[in-house]
């Protein structure tokens, strides 16, 4: 007479297969929230980038370089700046400038990072 139910193997092999996909469903959203979050504190440097950059540049002096400061309203963040390469437009001499803006949490994780030319004194 055969059998119109599911043999105890199928069932566990069933559970077995189903509880693969929940795993990997649950490990695929945790890496999506954590790219999701990085995206988004990436977006809101880049934000505070711009506003920084015009705030200093409008300062007497412009931009210092090299320089370090605090972000505000930001603690764990701080920017820095720093002299990267040097190059020419026509006859004029330039010098390359990146202004960061990195986290105190993991040091050499850099949020955003601008490249800028300043002219040589």
């Amino acid at each position: 007479m055969p059998s119109r139910g599911l043999t105890l193997l199928e069932v566990i092999v069933a559970m077995v297969l189903m509880g693969g996909v929940v795993v990997s469903a649950l490990l695929a959203f945790s890496e999506h929230r954590g790219q999701l979050a990085s995206a988004s504190r990436r977006i809101e440097a880049a934000a505070v980038a711009d506003g920084l950059l015009a705030e200093l540049d409008g300062r007497r002096g412009g931009i210092p370089v090299p320089a370090v400061g605090a972000v505000p309203g930001k603690p764990a963040w701080f920017w820095q700046t720093r002299h990267v390469g040097n190059t020419q437009l026509a006859t004029v001499p330039l010098h390359v400038i990146r202004f960061e803006i990195r986290g105190r949490q993991a040091p050499g994780a850099v949020l955003v990072h601008v490249d800028f030319v300043k002219a040589a004194p």
